[in-house]
């Protein structure tokens, strides 16, 4: 297993390697497909790397990338986007108050917005 952050900065990247038979460029488009399946009967649902992908991409907008060689082994990659900085955000309080502003200020400061 290898972990680092990309070339720009943008994602944290761990990738895991095996030097197994590899995946055939055939069957290298489908293995994300629900269902696919290389194993036998009753030895795999073909759901593992689906439900990967879906939590990668879709809850975490990340991205699932596969490299394989037949005879020397795939490696998947995982890159998780980086957090950055966000802007100061304005808040509109309508009161005259200022005790009421420094009571919302502070609550929002500790709170990191």
């Amino acid at each position: 297993m290898r972990s680092s952050v990309s070339k720009g900065g943008k994602f944290l990247e761990f990738s895991i390697q095996d030097t197994g038979s590899g995946i055939e460029k055939e069957k290298l488009d489908k293995i994300f497909e629900v269902y696919y399946t290389t194993k036998p009967d009753g030895l795999g649902t073909g759901l593992g790397l689906v439900v990967v992908k879906d939590i990668v991409e879709k809850q975490h907008k990340g991205r699932v990338l596969v490299e394989s060689e037949v005879g020397m082994g795939t490696t998947f990659t995982v890159q998780l986007p980086l957090k950055t900085k966000s802007e100061k955000k304005k808040i509109l309080i309508d009161k005259n108050e200022a005790y009421v502003r420094e009571l919302y200020m502070m609550f929002f400061e500790n709170k990191g917005l």
